[in-house]
């Protein structure tokens, strides 16, 4: 029997349940792996010797060797789960050596089609490739530092106005739902410029605060574009972001995106080696669209939710074109 693997993790819900039954649907074999699950609940061996090699996962669920898998889905590889009564001194070391095996073990999944591999969702994370290549297929963006530089962001604050925003180049969170070390895109004012030498600490992306319309988020799918137009007017906290918002003020709407816009975004996610990408856009009052970034295991439950777009069936389809490649 050959698997289609989905690497997720314990807290996944809605998203990875529409794909498996998609898949299902397709007389395909999905097999979950909750990476966070590793190196507690879950064990890898690999051996080797002169004459042989064997590689086996196993978990509760099932046994498994990389010849038993016909695809994957990186819907999103988390860190190990490690106990937190566990000793201090031996922690990072365990993190480490944990992180660093479950590595070697997808290395050894290279023969089968990935959406998306490691190497290229390491890659297009990179927001300032995302930037430069966006530039460079003609997609409109806004002016962004990236720095830990406190003299730099003076400048750029006033070079637009005060009309700046931050954010971090990281994800803290397993999903749309934030955690306690979440941070959202927030406005620079004045007296935060008195706290700049905390860059030193942690670099930051500082972009021009740009005039919206609205928001889209564009799920893309293997060419094709899957849109939510978002609605957080009713949201004080959600002007900049529009996470921010409660549940109750966040209207999500179906939206078609202009062929021309869509053909760019076909050519910029075909540069950056994406088939998936959850792509950030915002429409100015005056009906140019820029783009601000692509996170290759962006969230998209809430677009198939409340829209009915048919996401899961798109993910599906595309693992079932990689089959037997």
């Amino acid at each position: 029997m050959k698997y289609i693997l989905l690497l997720s993790h314990s807290q996944d819900f809605f998203t990875i349940d529409r794909v498996q039954a998609a898949l299902a649907k397709r007389q395909l074999t999905p097999l979950r792996i909750n990476t966070d699950l590793f190196p507690t609940e879950i064990q890898i061996s690999q051996a080797i010797n002169q004459q042989t090699c064997h590689i086996h996962l196993v978990s509760e669920q099932i046994s498994f060797s990389p010849k038993d898998v016909a695809a994957v889905w990186n819907r999103k590889v988390w860190s190990p789960k490690l106990p937190n009564d566990l000793d201090p001194q031996f922690y990072n070391g365990c993190l480490n050596e944990s992180v660093k095996t479950f590595r070697i073990f997808l290395q050894n999944l290279e023969h089968v089609s990935w959406l998306d591999s490691i190497p290229i969702v390491q890659k297009a994370n990179n927001k300032f490739w995302q930037l430069q290549v966006a530039q460079q297929v003609g997609l409109n963006i806004p002016p962004t530092l990236i720095t830990n530089n406190p003299t730099d962001l003076k400048s750029f604050y006033e070079s637009h106005q005060g009309e700046i925003v931050a954010k971090m180049n990281t994800t803290l969170s397993y999903g749309m739902q934030s955690n306690d070390f979440f941070v959202y895109t927030s406005k620079v004012e004045k007296e935060h410029l008195e706290d700049a030498d905390l860059l030193k600490y942690s670099p930051m992306i500082f972009q021009k605060m740009i005039p919206k319309a609205y928001e889209l988020r564009i799920i893309y799918v293997n060419g094709d574009c899957f849109v939510g137009k978002i609605d957080a007017t009713s949201s004080e906290k959600g002007q900049t972001d529009w996470r921010q918002s409660e549940t109750n003020e966040v209207r999500w709407q179906p939206y078609i995106v202009p062929d021309d816009l869509k053909d760019l975004l076909r050519l910029f996610m075909k540069k950056m080696g994406l088939l998936y990408g959850a792509i950030d856009v915002i429409c100015q009052p005056d009906g140019q669209y820029i783009f601000l970034e692509v996170n290759p295991g962006g969230e998209w439950g809430m677009i198939e939710k409340y829209l009915e777009e048919p996401i899961s069936e798109a993910i599906a389809d595309t693992l079932k074109g990689m089959v037997g490649k």
